[in-house]
């Protein structure tokens, strides 16, 4: 009786500390995440993108969905991609609007579908992690082969390949995909057609490689756009890029957080930085905020 007394006690203690854990992040919105180029949501069959950043966000009251679309293709087909997901996802929640986070492209061809798709109306919040709105300077390097090699074809037709007979993935255009992420196309065509929708609060975060540790196997990328004059980045995006509508800072861990770290993507462990914590923070924040 004694026992069965204490247990009921330390059930009573704890209850209240479980329901407080538990709706952290329960916002007024479910939310959605949207993967970057080169992937989708499972990572081709070997992982799943966004790791245990959804288990997380749920475990303290979120509601998350994932979209997953053609890893290399134009915004425009990416973004009608999601658009129709989304949809999907309103119908089988009932929820009116979405908070969306995308990770790098992910950040692009939502904000394509937002304004040029008529989905301003079902989207609260707008929040994007190291997503080049200015372009990368990794594309412009790798776009460049073309005028003058032509090796740009070839690898755009390999990667096509590659995409379809070994992971089954068909319709990828790489080609189109990797001019539509380079500073000239961003800043020039991109950016002055897809103006911020009225209505959605816009949000970003950038990160920053630091040192080796940090970078890890994008770490030459990281020094190469260092070089080249693009400051802060994390081996993909550059900090001038990712910034975005609220700019809420930079992720830099003790040593650095590169581009596949920010979600926990195919990386060794980021010392002073974990991504489930991160998005659980991020819901945080938009709860308080109304979303």
């Amino acid at each position: 009786m004694k026992k069965v007394l204490i247990g009921i006690i330390v059930l009573l203690i704890a209850l209240p500390m479980v329901s407080m854990a538990g709706t952290k992040a329960a916002t007024k919105y479910p939310f959605v995440l949207s993967h970057g180029m080169g992937a989708n949501a499972e990572v081709m069959g070997i992982t799943d993108y966004w790791g245990s950043i959804p288990t997380a966000m749920r475990n303290n009251g979120a509601e998350v969905y994932i979209t997953s679309g053609n890893p290399m293709q134009s915004k425009a087909i990416k973004g009608a991609e999601w658009k129709a997901q989304v949809l999907e996802i309103l119908a089988v929640s009932g929820a009116s609007k979405i908070n969306l986070i995308g990770h790098s492209d992910g950040g692009l061809y939502t904000r394509y579908a937002i304004t040029n798709l008529g989905m301003a109306s079902k989207v609260a919040s707008f929040t994007s992690m190291s997503s080049p709105h200015r372009g990368s300077p990794v594309a412009n390097a790798i776009m460049n082969l073309g005028s003058t090699t032509g090796l740009t074809s070839a690898i755009a037709g390999t990667l096509d390949f590659v995409y379809g007979f070994l992971f089954g993935i068909s319709g990828t255009d790489s080609a189109t995909n990797g001019t539509e992420e380079t500073t000239t196309w961003m800043i020039n065509v991109f950016n002055p057609n897809t103006p911020d929708a009225a209505g959605v609060y816009y949000q970003s975060y950038g990160a920053n490689c630091l040192t080796v540790i940090g970078g890890q196997i994008v770490t030459p990328l990281w020094l190469a756009i260092k070089a080249a004059g693009y400051g802060d980045n994390d081996g993909l995006v550059s900090v001038s890029s990712a910034k975005w509508g609220n700019y809420r800072g930079t992720l830099t861990g003790w040593f650095g957080v590169n581009h596949l770290s920010e979600v926990g993507l195919l990386s060794l462990p980021t010392p002073g930085y974990d991504a489930p914590t991160h998005f659980v923070n991020i819901a945080a924040d938009l709860k308080a905020r109304g979303f």
